[in-house]
């Protein structure tokens, strides 16, 4: 570094790329929570293609997931709602729990609820449990 209070290039190199690594490491790992936080802010944002990728489901195969979604999201167009991840709990090696608070069809009657995502380890990976979605919480979950 050089002494008259500028900083040479490789130090903010270094720190731009040690920036990147740490949020490659939080978003790449796949953990409950991490999986959680992903399908619920694509359910805010209403991202069908990455609702599709983070569910599983017994009954419908990655196609009809997908249409499923595509669905729902144009359904909800107009459904607003907030939500807040509280923890996430591991119950066995392929199954877990993420609890959230959710302020739903947000207006001045509205209150923060208490739901859960239910979520199977599938492949390796952590997915939302498609017949474990509540819908209460988000009235327009597919079926």
């Amino acid at each position: 570094m050089k002494r008259s209070g500028k900083v040479h290039w490789m130090v903010l190199a270094a720190g731009a790329a040690a920036v990147a690594v740490v949020a490659l490491f939080l978003t790449s790992g796949s953990s409950p929570q991490t999986t959680g936080q992903v399908f619920m802010s694509a359910l805010v944002r209403g991202d069908a293609k990455t609702l599709a990728e983070t569910t599983t489901s017994t009954s419908m195969d990655d196609a009809e997931l997908l249409k499923a979604w595509e669905k729902t999201v144009k359904d909800a167009e107009h459904y607003r709602f907030t939500y807040r991840i509280l923890a996430a709990s591991q119950s066995s090696p392929d199954s877990a729990a993420v609890m959230m608070q959710v302020l739903r069809n947000l207006d001045i009657t509205s209150y923060e609820e208490n739901f859960q995502l239910d979520l199977k380890k599938v492949d390796g990976k952590w997915k939302v449990r498609m017949e474990g979605l509540n819908r209460e919480m988000y009235p327009f979950m597919p079926r």
